[in-house]
Parts: structure tokens; C-alpha cells; sequence
């Protein structure tokens, strides 16, 4: 048997669960390895050991080292969690002693199991995680698809409702300028009665790529419809709104659209008035627009500041 009365093992052994009962089983001694196993410090071996049957326990012969059972023991722990050591329990005299230590097989396999778990949870978290950000992407691409017009890659007329709404909401917020531009190619008609509805796409597709090319990357460019664009510009001012209509004019005038008549556009200006919804300021642009074609077309034409009715 283990000396119990050496407070050196008594007192340090942490690792295996050392405890003393008188013949009755009433508890008289236990170390810090059985304090740190149950919540409740048990008062009898009837309360710690559920396997074996303390009763049968007790009764057994003793072989000459005076151990009366060796093998696995399943003890009460904390919150009642049944758990199983390996050890052995003597007999001497008046005292029955248990000596035991965690079933290391079985930490073993439970480790195992659990390192295994936790393997496959994190996979499941990181397969979660990509497929959620797939899923992003995925919605995200829907909506500019929905939003964008197919032949000038520009946004279509729902992104142009929108932004009339949103624009002018961050504008009023912000307390800074928006100008809207509204610009109409120049003999489109022509375009297609002489070169064919190919070629009138063709001049559609260049347009929309000399406005991306030109303009901010915050600047909003839509069409509106036919050879019609929109174009929103943020923080700008009416004049310097006509500084970059006059820009596209000249980007689209320099263009080469691969047809042997030039190719232009004519442009309406307009800039967002106190208390302004976004039709007034649409159709502002779109009074200057008019304006320029009857001066001649090819040119740039700012909006009268006409209060809204």
C-alpha cells in the first residue's frame, strides 16, 4: 500500500487520485488529484465508485500485496460525469486505500477522437466560409448584371432610376454639388439607314467606352435609352460639369469608329437646385440638350437655373 501518511505524497499528487476510507467506507483522507476530479468532496466510497459495487469490493480476499481489485474504476466527477480510471484498491488492517490514475488508452482515443472532430469542424467551417463568399460574389455579379446594359456596358436604365433617387439623397446629406450630363450621338439614324444596324451598335459600344474612359471612377454612366447617355457627376460644379461634357465632346469627336463620316454628340448640362427632384433636374439637361442640337449639335449646353415648380 501507498503511505498516506507521507504528506509529501498526500498532498502533491495531482495525477492519480489517492484516497483512504476506514472499513465502512467513510472517507479519511484524499489528495489533491481527488479534490480536482469531483466537485463535491465525497464523504464515503459509496459516493465516489460506481464500478465495481464498493459492497463487492470490500468483500473480496486480498492477494499477498493486500489488493483486493485491479483494473478499471469508474468514479462519480463533477456535474455527476462518470469516468474511468485505472488502478487498484487495498485492504490493510482497519484502512482500504484506491490508488488510481486516468485510463490512458482511453484519453488517448477520446484525444484522438477529438483532434479528429475539430480537424472536420474546422473544414466544414472553412468550406462554409468559402461558400458564403461565393455566394457574395455570386450576388453581388447578379446585381451588376441586372443593373448594366448589355451593349455599352454602362449601367442600363434601372441603374439610372436608381441613381437620380440615390445621388440626390448623398448630395442633399452631404451638403455638396451634383451636376447631371445628357448627351444624344449625332445622326444616329444615319448612321444605321447608311452603314447598317451593326455599325450603329458598333458606335453605341465606343461611346460607352470613351465615357468609362474618361470619367471618374465614382462618376455614374448610364443610357437611357436609343443613342441617349446619362451621365451623373458627383461634387461638381455646373461649370466644372461643362469642363468634362466638353472633354467627351472631344473624346468621342477624336474617336475613330472604323466608319468614313465622323461621329459626334451633342450634351445638356445641368446642375442639382435647392429642393430639386430628380426629374426637374433630368429634364433641365434635357431642355439644354435640345438646345444645343438647334444651335447646330456637336456642342455643350448648360441648363437655365430655373426654380422647380
Amino acid at each position: 500500500m501507498v503511505d498516506l501518511y507521507q504528506p509529501v505524497i498526500f498532498e502533491s499528487v495531482g495525477s492519480v487520485v489517492i484516497a483512504e476510507f476506514d472499513r465502512d467506507g467513510t472517507l479519511l483522507n484524499g489528495n489533491a488529484g481527488l479534490h480536482r476530479l469531483t466537485t463535491e468532496y465525497p464523504v464515503s466510497l459509496w459516493q465516489l465508485l460506481t464500478q465495481p459495487q464498493p459492497g463487492t469490493v470490500m468483500h473480496a480476499p486480498p492477494d499477498s500485496n493486500g489488493r483486493i481489485y485491479s483494473g478499471l474504476l469508474t468514479v462519480v466527477g463533477r456535474n455527476g460525469a462518470m469516468i474511468t480510471l485505472t488502478g487498484a484498491i487495498y485492504c490493510e488492517a482497519d484502512r482500504i486505500q484506491l490508488v488510481a490514475g486516468y485510463d490512458m488508452s482511453e484519453v488517448e482515443a477520446l484525444s484522438s477522437s477529438l483532434l479528429e472532430l475539430n480537424g472536420e469542424l474546422t473544414d466544414a467551417y472553412r468550406e462554409l466560409a468559402q461558400s458564403n463568399r461565393a455566394l457574395e460574389l455570386r450576388e453581388v455579379e447578379i446585381r451588376r448584371l441586372a443593373l448594366t446594359d448589355v451593349l455599352t456596358g454602362v449601367g442600363n436604365r434601372r441603374r439610372l432610376d436608381e441613381a437620380l433617387v440615390s445621388e440626390i439623397a448623398r448630395s442633399v446629406r452631404s451638403g455638396q454639388m451634383l451636376s447631371l450630363v445628357i448627351l444624344d450621338i449625332d445622326y444616329i439614324k444615319k448612321v444605321n439607314d447608311t452603314w447598317g444596324h451593326m455599325a450603329g451598335d458598333r458606335v453605341l459600344q465606343e461611346t460607352g467606352a470613351v465615357l468609362l474612359a474618361l470619367l471618374r471612377p465614382f462618376d455614374v454612366v448610364t443610357r437611357m435609352g436609343g443613342e441617349e447617355f446619362v451621365v451623373f457627376l458627383p461634387t461638381t460644379t455646373l461649370q466644372d460639369a461643362m469642363d468634362c461634357a466638353e472633354r467627351l465632346r472631344l473624346g468621342i469627336e477624336g474617336r475613330d469608329f472604323g466608319l468614313s463620316s465622323q461621329i459626334t454628340a451633342s450634351f445638356g448640362v445641368s446642375c442639382l437646385m435647392p429642393g430639386e427632384t430628380g426629374a426637374s433636374l433630368l429634364a433641365r439637361a434635357d431642355t439644354a440638350l435640345y438646345d444645343a442640337k438647334q444651335a447646330g449639335r456637336n456642342r455643350v449646353m448648360a441648363a437655365s437655373a430655373v426654380a422647380p415648380g
